[in-house]
Order: structure tokens, then sequence, then C-alpha cells
């Protein structure tokens, strides 16, 4: 049996060098453009990190499944986060009944999280000892569809891949009218 109080024991936190309160230069170029009151967002990282290589030497020692390796992992995530995010959702419940804060999302797996603020407060908040660093949350956009140049697809709809039948795409298709474009 697998003791993971042990694990804990042999790891090592990794504390990086960069100064608190770091912000990305892709972020404080976003928030310069905004008006101070403007809501925005941003990604708090906590110093508090799992140092997975470590992690991964620790595990591959003890010849463990996949199974048992992936749950060593998920619990050892699971417990810096639990250690070391309490003062920090203390502090943001507080701001957040306030009205000073429009919302917040904390992650385990990589010990961070999203804030939702004037960018005025947000620059204040990532200078709070907690936090390495802040950076920018990803831009996530819709693709557009394909244009087919008012043609049909190629080969009728009933001819269709396995599996298409069992999520019910014909009904889509012939009840409803949706064939994609």
């Amino acid at each position: 049996r697998i003791r993971l109080g042990l694990i804990a024991d042999a790891l090592l936190i990794a504390v990086t060098t960069a100064w608190s309160g770091e912000i990305s230069p892709q972020l404080a170029d976003r928030w310069s453009k905004l008006a101070p009151s403007q809501t925005s967002n941003g990604i708090f990282h906590l110093w508090e990190k799992v140092d997975i290589r470590e992690l991964d030497i620790s595990i591959t020692q003890m010849h463990v499944t996949r199974q048992k390796r992936h749950q060593i992992v998920v619990e050892e995530l699971q417990r810096v986060a639990r250690e070391s995010q309490p003062p920090v959702t203390a502090a943001l419940d507080d701001l957040l009944r306030r009205g000073e804060i429009t919302g917040y999302t904390a992650y385990w797996i990589t010990n961070c999280y999203v804030i939702a603020a004037p960018h005025e407060k947000l620059a204040e908040i990532a200078k709070w000892d907690a936090f390495q660093w802040t950076e920018e949350p990803p831009q996530i956009e819709l693709i557009g569809p394909v244009e087919r140049a008012g043609r049909l697809p190629d080969g009728a709809l009933d001819d269709h891949t396995p599996g298409v039948t069992a999520v019910r795409a014909p009904e889509v298709w012939y009840e409803l009218g949706y064939t994609g474009e």
C-alpha cells in the first residue's frame, strides 16, 4: 500500500524566481487600453506548486499502474490547492460580498484563480503576496462554418459514418432541418 504522506514529504514545492505581483506583458497591454472601472479578468497563479518532475521521479521508482499514478498526481495537486487556497478564497469572498469583484473561480490543477473585476482592482490583487504572476486568459473564438457555394454535401445525408445513428443525427437533419451548413 502506498502512503501519499510519504510522497508528499519527498516532494518539493516549486518556487520560481519571479517576483510577487508580476503581470504578463500581454495582460498589462490589454489592461492599459481599458478605462479604470472597466471589467476584465486574469489568471492569478499562486506561488505554491507541485514539483511535477520530482513527483514523476518518485512515482516511477514505485512502479505503480497508470491508474495509481494518475490518482497520486491528482491527489497531490488537490492537496497543494487545499492547503494554499483558503486564505485567498476568504479574501476574494470578502471582495465579492463588498461588490469589488464580479466573481472568481479557483482551479486545483494549476493552483490558480480566474478573477473578474474592474481592471484597476485586478492590478491591486495581482500585487498580493500569495500570487506569483498573473496572465491573460486565452481568447476563445468560434470557428465559422465552411462555405459550400450553394451545393449539397458530398454523398446523401443517409450515407453516414458509424455512430451518427447512435446520436440520432438523422432526426436532426430530417425533422429539424439542420444539416450543418
